[in-house]
């Protein structure tokens, strides 16, 4: 048993006596790749576990990339429904709700009408919350790729949204790595819009300019977002400023232990009267998936932990100006923030 599976283990087994994990399709579980390496992203397939027996990765194709040495060909859906079926005794199987439809809900309680389906979408949250040092490396590689990819757009003023968007996939690739997510960049009045997809609008240097961009290496996300103006009006620096002001609160005040809705009103108080321009949290965890837990916003109960790895993106859009924002991705570490 891997150190991870341990860790579940010793999370679930008083509430259920097996695991299953599905992922597939545009339902891609994360959790198919922390806890058995076969990648979520590329393959579909599903993970279970008799809590007293060895996992079985069920996948179509066997030659997939994966570390549970147990794998069978799953050719079709009969064949996890044998397999569930052929461990005796099993009663309660937890699943993750957060990536199971509805649709394949009423699937799995219809073709096994004896068992019990117990959510423990909480606990696989929790455990992929805290990440090890082999995580941190390569979502430290990620964030090296985000930045300099930012670097790559700060210079491209005079081309169009979709030409930096096209420049900064093409460096991904180049790199041996895949975007996080659709890179935004906006310039102008597009900078009002939270999110918002590149259009063939020419950046002129007296535009605000929004790039929220992310690498994923080794599975692994980042996200980093730069804002800038290139010849600023009065209301643009003002703006601008107010933006860097908050960033580096948030960098400043966030501790362990902290509740993250606490932390987002202390950089609220930066804000000043603009707050109300202020649209969207503070920030988001970030993993396997490029939104996890913790939940960094205004009312979030969410308590912030050692080893967290988390964005913090304070931002402002305001009307006749326009939007503007600076992400930085990194970990929590015993003395505070730590931006990679």
């Amino acid at each position: 048993m891997n150190v991870r599976l341990k860790q579940l283990y010793d999370k679930i087994k008083n509430k259920c006596d097996s695991i299953l994990l599905l992922s597939g399709g545009d339902r891609p579980d994360m959790n198919l790749l922390y806890y058995s390496g076969l990648n979520a992203l590329d393959a579909s397939g599903a993970l279970y576990w008799k809590l007293d027996k060895e996992p079985v990765l069920l996948i179509s194709d066997v030659n997939q990339k994966a570390e549970i040495q147990n794998v069978v060909q799953k050719k079709t859906q009969n064949d996890l429904y044998k397999t569930i079926e052929s461990h005796s005794k099993i009663q309660k199987i937890g699943f993750n709700a957060n990536r199971i439809s509805i649709k394949t809900m009423v699937r799995l309680q219809a073709k096994l009408p004896t068992m019990r389906f117990i959510d423990i979408s909480d606990e696989l949250r929790d455990i992929r919350a805290i990440k090890d040092a082999k995580e941190l490396k390569s979502m430290k590689k990620a964030a090296d790729l985000a930045k300099s990819a930012l670097r790559l757009g700060e210079k491209m003023v005079g081309k169009r949204e979709m030409d930096v968007y096209k420049k900064i996939n093409e460096y991904y690739l180049s790199k041996g790595a895949r975007p996080a997510f659709d890179t935004i960049v906006a310039a102008g009045d597009n900078t009002k819009f939270i999110h918002t997809y590149p259009t063939d609008k020419r950046i002129n240097k007296s535009d605000m300019v929004i790039i929220d961009t992310g690498a994923r290496v080794d599975g692994y996300c980042s996200d980093f977002t730069t804002s800038f103006c290139k010849k600023p009006g009065e209301r643009e620096t003002v703006l601008l400023d107010l933006v860097k002001d908050a960033s580096k609160e948030a960098m400043k005040v966030i501790r362990p232990g902290m509740n993250a809705g606490e932390a987002c009103e202390r950089v609220k108080i930066v804000f000043m009267d603009f707050a109300k321009y202020w649209p969207y949290p503070l920030g988001h965890g970030v993993g396997l998936d490029i939104h996890e837990y913790p939940n960094i916003r205004i009312g979030s109960d969410d308590i912030l932990r050692k080893g967290m790895v988390f964005t913090l993106e304070p931002g402002l859009i305001v009307p006749d100006v326009g939007g503007a924002r600076i992400e930085v991705t990194g970990v929590l570490q015993s003395k505070g923030f730590k931006a990679f």
